[in-house]
């Protein structure tokens, strides 16, 4: 069982060796020609701290437990919104 486990690892390993460097290459036409419409609509649709500087709820003045739910909420998803722009920011410089 051994032998045919490290039989199967070894050929894997040797598929992975034959690989050319073409398909290894970063293709930076082919990946800009995926992603760039892709950044483009985030950078459209996302405006930044401009989409919720409206909301002024101090999480401590609310005294209301549904208030708070909905304002750790949304602070829940200002950060998501944050590391989601970060990222396609990052990708865009690189494209």
């Amino acid at each position: 069982m051994q032998r045919f486990n490290s039989g199967q690892v070894i050929s894997q390993l040797k598929s992975l060796a034959s690989v050319s460097a073409n398909e290894i290459r970063f293709d930076k036409e082919k990946w800009t020609e995926a992603l760039g419409p892709i950044c483009q609509l985030w950078q459209n649709i996302y405006k930044g701290d401009q989409a919720y500087r409206d909301v002024s709820i101090a999480r401590g003045r609310v005294s209301d437990p549904v208030e708070q739910f909905v304002y750790m909420e949304f602070q829940s998803a200002t950060s998501l919104l944050q590391t989601v722009n970060a990222s396609i920011t990052s990708i865009t410089r690189v494209l």
